[in-house]
């Protein structure tokens, strides 16, 4: 083969890989993306319908908010990481009222692994927030 002809080949072919390359990386990191946002806004109905039913005083709120809950524990189990679906499956088990001790512990626990990587807040300032004054 000429010198001349793989001088003038080898570029083109370098700018065909990268173009495949960036395209693929590109696609990734969106499906990555669209993963992570379905994640969290589980995260965020569950926690937001949680503290709804803590502090809910009407039969008809309480029905219509735990239509919510269970859609967003559909989500959490398809979207959330295995040790969300561990301690709300345990939140569960111990009964989600969370005026027991434990099942506020493990309420905690659930919003604090939901925020693993987030700037860490102390209990009594997300009690305070999700419950109101009740703690």
């Amino acid at each position: 083969m000429d010198i001349n002809l793989i001088t003038i080949l080898l570029p083109i072919l370098g700018i065909i890989i990268g173009a495949l390359l960036q395209s693929l990386l590109s696609r990734k990191n969106t499906s990555y993306e669209s993963f992570s946002n379905l994640r969290y806004e589980a995260y965020k109905d569950y926690i937001n319908a949680v503290a709804i039913l803590a502090r809910s005083q009407s039969e008809a709120e309480m029905a219509t908010v735990n239509s919510k809950l269970a859609d967003a524990k559909a989500r959490i189990v398809i979207f959330g990481s295995k040790e969300v679906i561990q301690n709300i499956a345990e939140l569960e088990r111990v009964g989600n009222v969370l005026i027991k001790s434990k099942a506020l512990l493990i309420f905690e626990k659930i919003v604090k692994e939901m925020r693993a990587s987030k700037v860490k807040v102390p209990d009594k300032d997300m009690r305070m927030l999700l419950f109101g004054d009740h703690k």
